[in-house]
């Protein structure tokens, strides 16, 4: 009997003594955390994505259209129907009377060398046409001394009334706007030898005030 309880304790204590096997474990280690930074919305597009920047100048505003002294009622400040003082004052400048009949006679600008350059016509004391036979003047819708009959015909169309010149082989192309006449004189080839502006009836007098 006393054998028997010391085999069991014997076999107790040696089952104490024995190691216990560990606990399995898993095989899968956990990695580490990786940290995503946070998006900024405006460098969420790509460099590549972006449209290339406009190295283009913007166009400069259009410049206005240039404006000749000679127009379609008048010379620069100057209007038809002003009296001799209201031409004057208009004019702003230095001018020469050409000492003809009252009724009808011709102012020009004191730095032109003749009428033939520039003239304006007075009929009964009104302000009633201008001419020249410069080719630095421009008329009223682009023609000028120079131009060819072609030329005058380009600008102003089916405008244009064709009359004989009255002491050449020439023509006078004579051209209406509203209460205001253009009259381009043309030698025989048909280019422009002078031209005038003005209302009827100065402005179809063919011999200074006749």
């Amino acid at each position: 009997m006393r054998r028997l309880i010391l085999a069991t304790l014997v076999s107790a204590l040696a089952a104490c003594t024995q190691p216990q096997a560990p606990a399995p474990t898993s095989d899968a280690t956990p990695s580490p955390a990786t940290s995503t930074p946070p998006v900024n919305a405006q460098d969420s597009t790509p460099a590549s994505d972006l449209p290339p920047a406009d190295s283009t100048p913007a166009p400069a505003p259009a410049e206005p259209e240039a404006r000749g002294l000679a127009q379609w009622g008048g010379y620069g400040d100057t209007r038809f129907g002003m009296d001799e003082a209201a031409f004057t004052r208009a004019w702003g400048g230095e001018l020469k009377n050409l000492k003809e009949d009252p009724a009808c006679f011709h102012l020009m600008p004191k730095s032109a060398k003749t009428s033939a350059a520039l003239a304006f016509m007075f009929v009964d004391g009104k302000f009633a046409r201008y001419s020249t036979e410069s080719a630095k003047e421009v008329a009223p819708g682009g023609g000028k001394v120079g131009a060819s009959m072609a030329d005058i015909e380009s600008m102003y169309g089916k405008t244009i009334d064709v009359q004989p010149h009255k002491y050449t082989d020439g023509k006078y192309l004579r051209i209406k706007h509203g209460d205001d006449v253009l009259i381009f004189a043309t030698d025989k080839a048909g280019v422009v030898q002078d031209w005038r502006v003005g209302r009827p009836p100065a402005i179809d007098y063919v011999e200074g005030c006749a």
